[in-house]
């Protein structure tokens, strides 16, 4: 490694805002190239909203309970604000 911007090594981490898993792995190819290892799928779908998708997993679990907070007072930035 020479130390050049695009020799070092990329992790990407969490959600790409892309449709599909095909597009993100098309997008990070194209963009990153050799630097990048390992790539995760994007978290596309249904998975876009990460918190949200795992809702029904936690409301399910026995061991969390409900606030009765409004869903969105976790976020700095709700979509479409």
């Amino acid at each position: 490694m020479t130390g050049n911007r695009e020799d070092r090594p990329v992790l990407l981490c969490g959600s790409v805002p892309l449709a599909t898993a095909a597009d993100v792995f098309d997008a990070e190819a194209r963009h990153l190239g050799s630097v990048l290892h390992r790539v995760p799928d994007g978290e596309t779908g249904e998975r876009t909203n990460w918190i949200a998708w795992q809702h029904k997993a936690f409301a399910d679990h026995e061991a969390f309970e409900p606030l009765d907070a409004p869903q969105r007072d976790y976020q700095l930035r709700p979509p479409g604000g």
